[in-house]
């Protein structure tokens, strides 16, 4: 067992422009966790630490930590807070993870840890009994989530204080209650997060979350929807303030992929519908991820929920660029993007047939793919 420690770089960012057409891929097969039979990648930073969840032998769910490249590429096992794990979404280019587990008393609880270190629980709001982290921001300086009970569901932001212990500093993390109720997916290096609230009709709303002057909070603000798909879903923020995500018609059974790109003083925000793919039928299409040269990425759905999923890629370069990401598998996703190029996801490959005639698949293996 590795001692604890912090991840920090110094090392500059290798940025790479976008670049359309014809490109060449590397694919990272990372299969699963010894004797699991599914295992997605959820996160992963500009050194190519990408994060996830996997099942292992009995079925419980653990989060993994793959290092894609590099003289020491690996993968960890990186525990639960006592139950089994939710999910593992976040990961800054500084090391530090966040996702959720059950705690040894059942309940849900986020977590955040370094690469290397031990994980620890992350509060709730006072009243509540469970919290649950999704996002980080790549300087690894806010946490976003939620916050819940049996009556109560608010959207958070955790902050990081340095305390003394035992005549050592350590770092804690102070939740934060949000200006309305909801959940907070993602928030980038300025301080802007987005996620959803929703009415008492279960109308749902995307929202951007603005930080204000002096550190006093956050403000939130609705981006738009379309007159025909009523509701949204933000779902990530890059660096320049690009979100993407979706939205989604009044009866819950088509979904487009959805862009909302900031006006130059950064107080509204424009929504772009993004294409589809020709020649498949309209179904669930949800952009999960963007980088902060505007490459996007997410997955194409069948009707039925998680049915026959592809993986797709757009560009806020070309309104009309649409394309299969290029994942191994007939049935993939793609779940995230780093300023890399390389996506990540989950896909399966069909072996053969049943004696009902339907397809046989392997396990939903985790995947990673650079594209240029």
């Amino acid at each position: 067992m590795r001692k604890s420690l912090s991840i920090l770089f110094s090392a500059v960012l290798l940025l790479i422009g976008s670049a359309q057409g014809s490109w060449a891929q590397k694919v990272y097969d990372l299969g699963t966790y010894p004797g699991g039979d599914w295992a997605q990648l959820e996160a992963i930073n500009d050194f190519g630490v990408a994060v996830g969840v996997g099942d292992v032998p009995g079925g419980s769910m653990h989060p993994l930590a793959v290092q894609l490249f590099g003289p020491n590429a690996s993968r960890w096992d990186l525990g639960t807070l006592g139950g089994e794990a939710i999910n593992c979404t976040g990961i800054a280019n500084t090391g530090l993870i966040v996702g959720s587990s059950a705690n040894t008393q059942g309940l849900d609880q986020g977590f955040w840890r370094p690469l290397f270190g031990e994980m620890k629980g992350l509060d709730s709001l006072p009243g509540d009994t469970s919290s649950v982290a999704y996002g980080v921001n790549k300087l690894g300086t806010f946490i976003v989530g939620d916050s819940y009970g049996d009556l109560s569901e608010a959207a958070v932001v955790w902050t990081p204080e340095v305390v003394w212990k035992q005549g050592k500093p350590a770092v804690t993390w102070k939740i934060r209650k949000l200006d309305v109720d909801g959940e907070a997916y993602s928030v980038n290096n300025s301080g802007q997060i987005v996620g959803i609230v929703w009415d008492d009709f279960w109308n749902y709303y995307a929202v951007i979350w603005n930080p204000l002057p002096g550190g006093k909070g956050w403000r939130s603000t609705m981006l738009p929807a379309s007159q025909d798909y009523p509701n949204a879903w933000a779902a990530y923020i890059n660096e320049r303030g690009e979100i993407v995500g979706a939205v989604i018609s009044a009866a819950w059974d088509v979904y487009l992929p959805a862009l909302w790109r900031p006006n130059p003083q950064g107080k509204t925000w424009e929504l772009t519908l993004l294409p589809t793919l020709s020649g498949l039928a309209e179904g669930v299409y949800i952009a999960f991820g963007i980088n902060d040269f505007g490459d996007i990425v997410g997955s194409k759905f069948n009707p039925q929920w998680g049915e026959n999923p592809l993986a797709v890629r757009w560009s806020t370069k070309d309104p009309n660029f649409v394309q299969l990401l290029g994942f191994p598998g007939e049935r993939n996703t793609a779940r995230c993007v780093n300023n890399l190029r390389i996506a990540g996801g989950r896909y399966k490959k069909q072996l053969g047939v049943k004696p009902d005639g339907t397809p046989a698949f392997g396990p939903n293996q985790a995947v990673a793919v650079k594209f240029h």
